[in-house]
């Protein structure tokens, strides 16, 4: 006998599994790079605003970038994934507490972008 699993922990189970493996995928992509272009690892990130130039020449520390950027969007995305499921079965109490959650997550991004 099998269980049903919940449709919205199905959804939020791929969505944490996407991220992880497109992070790891562009990870391990730059590191490849980095080892047949002979030169060191990168030891920082790629800033924001030259990110999509990196990415454009191929840079191993631009690839590794986004990467981590993927992974670091994917719990808001996670969350997301929840508002959206949680407005689908009409439960509106939780979508606000999701919706709050962004909104908390994006301030602190746009906070933390000022500094």
């Amino acid at each position: 006998m099998s269980a049903r699993r919940d449709p919205a922990s199905v959804a939020v189970s791929r969505t944490l599994a996407a991220g992880v493996a497109a992070s790891m995928t562009l990870m391990a992509a730059g590191f490849v790079l980095a080892l047949l272009r002979g030169g060191p690892l990168p030891n920082a990130a790629t800033p924001l605003p030259v990110l999509a130039a990196g990415l454009r020449a191929c840079d191993p520390a631009a690839v590794m970038s986004l990467g981590l950027l993927i992974l670091l969007a994917t719990p808001a995305a996670r969350v997301g994934v929840l508002a959206w499921q949680f407005a689908r079965r009409r439960e509106w109490i939780f979508v606000a507490i999701s919706l709050t959650v962004l909104g908390v997550l994006a301030a602190s991004v746009a906070i933390g972008r000022g500094e």
